[in-house]
């Protein structure tokens, strides 16, 4: 396990915005859609990521390339999700 000093140690409130789901009779994507909108207008102490860009789907919905059951990430969905968080906190 590596020890880190602390002053080249940081932790930022991320808080990655749900993505819509795939094929799923029981999750309405427009529910979460205005979840997500609400918590990204009234929580100000998080920085919010979206994954829509990378996650979604021509018709809005969870790619089916990343959810083994229309709601959940796979390897697939988990390795988009480790690449962009990646990307941000460098």
């Amino acid at each position: 396990m590596p020890v880190y000093k602390e002053e080249k140690c940081c932790i930022k409130n991320l808080f990655i915005v749900g993505s819509s789901c795939f094929w799923r009779i029981d999750r309405d994507n427009r529910i979460i859609n205005d979840l997500n909108s609400y918590l990204r207008e009234n929580v100000d102490f998080a920085k919010f990521i979206s994954l829509d860009h990378v996650l979604k789907d021509s018709y809005g919905n969870l790619n089916k390339m990343y959810t083994y059951d229309g709601l959940h990430f796979n390897s697939n969905g988990y390795t988009v999700l480790e690449n962009e968080i990646a990307e941000i906190v460098k």
